[in-house]
């Protein structure tokens, strides 16, 4: 039985910090693959950038790292990307693994309010990553493995402010990933 882990989001853009969390959830957990899952319609955000880039830039960040994939399950479901819903579809089509679902130390704080969160449990185990701020402490705890990996205080938000703000971030995302930026033209000034 294949370990996969898990690792959702917008990435509006991806950046170092979810490339670093991935790797080290992929060596501390023993996890046979990480799986990108860049979602279709978040039910708690908004985004400017089509869910086409989004999915192009995923791809380019984790381009040529053998046990790093996208997957493409939310993208091609209808209506909000509610994770049980998600697991449900990947659980049907992929029976033969054990998926892990890695989160922020600050989604710990709203497992409580996600959608059909007692079902979820049932599908998965949770992996939360340290957060600057956050103590990881919940009445899920018992589901929930705590995994240490170094803690990189960079979000798609600052990322996006630099680079509307023309301020450097050379390093805080891959070359693919600027170059794609760059060459898309987003997140600058309009």
């Amino acid at each position: 039985m294949a370990k996969i882990g898990i690792l959702g989001g917008t990435f509006n853009p991806p950046h170092i910090g979810h490339l670093i969390i991935a790797e080290d959830v992929l060596k501390k957990q023993n996890l046979d693959e990480v799986w990108f899952m860049p979602n279709s319609h978040p039910p708690h955000k908004t985004t400017e950038t089509s869910a086409h880039d989004r999915l192009k830039m995923v791809q380019l960040a984790i381009y040529n790292h053998p046990s790093f994939k996208v997957c493409t399950v939310e993208l091609e479901l209808d209506g909000p990307s509610f994770t049980a819903k998600t697991m449900k579809t990947l659980r049907a089509k992929y029976s033969q693994h054990e998926f892990y679902f890695i989160i922020g130390a600050d989604s710990v704080e709203t497992l409580s309010s996600w959608y059909e969160i007692d079902e979820l449990l049932k599908l998965v185990t949770f992996i939360a990553v340290k957060r600057s701020g956050f103590v990881i402490n919940s009445p899920y705890n018992k589901h929930i493995i705590q995994v240490d990996t170094p803690i990189v205080d960079i979000s798609s938000t600052e990322l996006r402010k630099r680079i509307k703000n023309e301020e450097n971030y050379t390093y805080l995302t891959v070359e693919a990933v600027r170059h794609y930026i760059k060459e898309h033209r987003l997140y600058g000034k309009k």
